[in-house]
């Protein structure tokens, strides 16, 4: 088992094997917001921020030290993007109307036009 790099909640995970040889893994946060694929030598790695997917790919013969390090960077920073993108939503106060995040919500005109703050 491993943690998500988001919102480090455990993941779940799933090993398909053909024949006793490991041929893809399956690993998925339970809060939606990680997920990684592993398929006959080919790798997709999902992070979401706020509903949008953002994926990577690569396979084993993606072998340069310089690509991986740059592609394991690039991940390290989505993911910390997506963890502040979280921490802000969790910090936000909720529509009265609905209960969504107020500056996503717009449950009404009025909502709306005060910009996604709740009216007092």
């Amino acid at each position: 088992m491993s943690e998500c790099p988001v919102c480090y909640a455990e993941t779940v995970s799933d090993y398909q094997y053909e024949e006793y040889v490991l041929c893809g893994i399956d690993e998925k946060c339970p809060h939606g917001c990680y997920s990684y694929d592993f398929s006959y030598g080919y790798h997709t790695l999902t992070i979401s921020i706020r509903g949008h997917a953002i994926p990577f790919y690569w396979t084993y013969h993606d072998d340069g030290k310089e690509l991986r390090c740059l592609r394991e960077r690039a991940i390290e920073i989505v993911a910390k993007r997506a963890r502040m993108a979280l921490i802000e939503d969790l910090r936000t106060p909720p529509c009265i109307q609905c209960g969504k995040p107020a500056q996503f919500c717009f449950c009404s005109v009025e909502h709306a036009r005060e910009g996604g703050v709740p009216p007092a």
